[in-house]
């Protein structure tokens, strides 16, 4: 419910401040940027190395089985 205000932080933030931006994702749980672009391969690239399933621009409905929403499963304690 706070994309505009982590769009903003994410904006004026450094680049020392090494914020996750590619954890940021629509409510619909698709990725942030157009597909195709590079930002968009980027975010992918990012969440793909954490061990996050993308399929069609779309986090994977697997990663969500068990969690309550998208915010315990991006921000949360790994289950590993």
């Amino acid at each position: 419910g706070r994309a505009r205000l982590v769009g903003r932080v994410l904006a004026q933030s450094s680049g020392i401040a090494r914020l996750p931006w590619h954890r940021v994702l629509r409510s619909n749980g698709c990725l942030a940027f157009p597909a195709g672009s590079a930002s968009f391969d980027e975010q992918t690239r990012r969440l793909l190395v954490e061990g996050v399933l993308v399929r069609a621009g779309r986090i994977a409905p697997k990663f969500f089985i068990g969690e309550r929403d998208l915010d315990a499963a991006l921000w949360g304690p790994s289950t590993d």
